[in-house]
């Protein structure tokens, strides 16, 4: 719950609101949230400096404003390119596989019998016993 809207960002016209959280008070917009450097400055706190607070974080943090916002849409849709070339090389290796599998000799159940592992005899345990002498 915002304490209070602060005003549009000037970019995008979307409202930077100010709030109290547990660490302290806060501005955000959007997705993008920045820590007041100090308590008091909450009630004196303007829109030009909650976009520089804002900017700031956005900058550290690699993403998160509205131009960087654009730049990220442009990456994943280039990566949405190179998708189907993957597809192309999982399934050349699916066919592969199924290839190789059918040129494979089968394993009759004769086979499949000498083949499989017995499980190891257990050894009997000897104990030692003390002979009784003889006084």
């Amino acid at each position: 719950m915002a304490l209070r809207v602060l005003g549009p960002h000037p970019k995008d016209k979307q409202p930077v609101e100010l709030h109290a959280g547990r660490f302290g008070p806060y501005v955000k917009h959007g997705d993008v949230n920045a820590t007041l450097p100090e308590q008091d400055q909450a009630d004196a706190l303007t829109l030009d400096d909650a976009v520089q607070l804002l900017a700031a974080k956005a900058a550290r943090e690699g993403g998160g404003s509205f131009a960087s916002t654009r730049g990220r849409v442009a990456a994943r849709a280039a990566a949405a390119k190179t998708t189907p070339v993957r597809a192309a090389a999982k399934t050349a290796a699916k066919t592969a596989a199924k290839t190789a599998a059918k040129s494979a000799p089968k394993a009759t159940p004769a086979t499949k019998r000498a083949s499989a592992a017995k499980p190891a005899a257990r050894k009997p345990v000897v104990r030692k016993t003390t002979a009784k002498r003889k006084s």
